[in-house]
C-alpha cells in the first residue's frame, strides 16, 4: 500500500473514530467496565454502543478477513488503526480470551466450519469464552495433564477436572486440552476440544480471589459428551495447538496496540510530591522498563513477520518483563497514593482508590497467570541461553 493511501485510510479512521467513539470510551477503564462480552452487559452502557460499533466496521479483529467477521485491514493498516485510536485514548473496542487467544489459534488450526461458526460471534461480542487447561495436578507441567476424552460414536466423553478456569461462571464455551490416548508419551495422546459450558454434566464452582473478585473457578466435568467435530486441530496433536495458543497468552500481557503501550507514567509523574527522590527514580526507571517493552515488542513482531522460526523465543521474555513492569506500576500507584492508595471499604471512600487497591491486589497474580515466571526462565533458559537442564 502507498504512502498516499495509507494517509486516505488514515484520515477515514480519524473520521470514523470521531464519529463513532464514544467520550466515555476515551477516558482510563475501570474495572468494572472491561469489554468482554457474552451475556453480561457493562456497568458502562457505552462499553457495549462501543464494542457494537466497533464489531460491525470489522475493528474488533482488525486483521482477520472480513468473511470471519473482522476488517480484513493489512499490518500497516491496523498499525495505523491503532495510533489513531491511541491518539484519541480511546479503549480497546473487545477484549477476551475468545478474542485474542483462541482466535489466532481458530484461524491456524480450525476447520472452515468451526471458524465460520465461532469466530464471527467473538467478533461480535456474542459470547465469552475462557480456558481450561490446568488441572490440580497439571499447572506448571501442563503435559501431565489427566481429563479424559473417551470416544463413544461421534460424541467425546469427559471426565476430570480443570481450575484457573478464569470466568469460567460467564463464559459460553471453553477451549479445552484433554488426553484423548492415555497410552501414549506424556507430550503425545493429547487433543484440545471447543466444549458448549451448557453440556450436561459440566459444574463450576467459583473461587474467590484475594481482591474480592471470583473470576477463577474449578469446572469439573462428569460425562460430558462433546461432538468428534469440536476438535480443534487434528486428534492427539493437541499438544502442538496448545504451544501456539499458550505463545498467544504469553504474548497477550503485550499492550494491546503494537509497540505503544497503553499505560504512560504521564499520569503517575503528575501525582507525584516533589519531596521524594526515591519515588522519582522509581518513576523514571517505570518508564524506561515501559520503553524498552515497546522495543522488545517492536522486535518480536518484526521476528514473526520474518518467518524467523525462534520468534516464539520472545513470548516467555515479554511475560517475564511485563510482569515485573506491570508489578511495579501497580506498587508506585499505591504509593503515590498514600494511605488512600490501600482503601478497602468503608463510608466515603471514593471508588477510584477501591479501584485501585483491587489493581494492586490482582498484580500479585501475574507472576503465576499465563505460565509462571520460574517456569519462563527455565524455559529462557534452555531456548535463548541453551543452558545444560540440571
Amino acid at each position: 500500500m502507498s504512502a498516499e493511501e495509507l494517509d486516505d485510510f488514515r484520515s477515514e479512521v480519524r473520521a470514523w473514530l470521531e464519529d463513532n467513539c464514544p467520550e466515555s470510551m476515551r477516558t482510563p477503564m475501570t474495572l468494572d467496565e472491561v469489554p468482554s462480552g457474552g451475556r453480561f452487559p457493562s456497568q458502562n452502557p457505552d462499553t457495549d454502543v462501543w464494542m457494537r460499533r466497533a464489531a460491525e466496521r470489522g475493528f474488533t479483529l482488525p486483521n482477520v478477513p472480513v468473511e470471519y467477521g473482522g476488517a480484513g485491514l493489512s499490518a500497516q493498516q491496523v498499525k495505523v488503526l491503532n495510533q489513531e485510536m491511541v491518539r484519541i485514548g480511546a479503549r480497546p473496542p473487545l477484549l477476551g480470551s475468545g478474542i485474542s487467544l483462541l482466535v489466532p489459534t481458530l484461524l491456524r488450526f480450525g476447520t472452515e466450519e468451526q471458524k465460520k461458526q465461532h469466530i464471527p460471534l467473538i467478533a461480535r461480542g456474542e459470547v465469552l469464552w475462557c480456558q481450561g487447561f490446568s488441572e490440580p495436578e497439571a499447572g506448571s507441567d501442563l503435559p501431565s495433564l489427566r481429563m479424559s476424552a473417551v470416544r463413544d460414536g461421534s460424541d467425546f466423553v469427559l471426565n476430570g477436572q480443570k481450575t484457573w478456569t478464569s470466568f469460567a461462571t460467564r463464559a459460553d464455551w471453553m477451549f479445552v486440552l484433554v488426553r484423548t490416548d492415555p497410552t501414549a508419551r506424556k507430550r503425545e495422546g493429547i487433543s484440545m476440544l471447543l466444549v458448549d459450558m451448557a453440556s450436561p454434566g459440566l459444574t463450576v464452582r467459583p473461587v474467590r480471589q484475594i481482591n474480592g473478585d471470583d473470576e477463577f473457578c474449578e469446572s469439573f466435568f462428569d460425562d460430558v459428551r462433546v461432538p468428534v467435530d469440536n476438535v480443534l486441530g487434528e486428534l492427539n496433536d493437541g499438544w502442538n495447538v496448545a504451544k501456539y495458543l499458550l505463545r498467544a497468552e504469553r504474548e497477550d500481557v503485550r499492550p494491546w496496540v503494537e509497540g505503544t503501550y497503553s499505560y504512560p507514567v504521564v499520569d503517575l509523574w503528575q501525582q507525584a510530591p516533589r519531596t521524594e527522590p526515591e519515588l522519582w527514580l522509581r518513576l523514571v526507571n517505570n518508564e524506561l522498563d515501559r520503553l524498552g517493552l515497546d522495543a522488545l515488542m517492536l522486535r518480536a513482531a518484526a521476528a514473526a513477520r520474518s518467518g524467523d522460526q525462534r520468534a516464539e523465543r520472545f513470548a516467555s521474555v515479554v511475560k517475564v518483563i511485563h510482569t515485573e513492569y506491570q508489578q511495579e506500576r501497580a506498587d508506585l500507584s499505591v504509593s503515590l497514593r498514600g494511605r488512600d492508595g490501600l482503601c478497602w471499604r468503608g463510608e466515603g471512600v471514593a471508588k477510584s482508590d477501591l479501584d485501585l487497591t483491587r489493581s494492586w491486589l490482582t498484580s500479585r497474580a501475574f507472576t503465576i497467570a499465563g505460565g509462571s515466571t520460574e517456569i519462563q526462565l527455565n524455559t529462557i533458559s534452555r531456548q535463548w541461553l541453551e543452558l545444560p537442564t540440571s
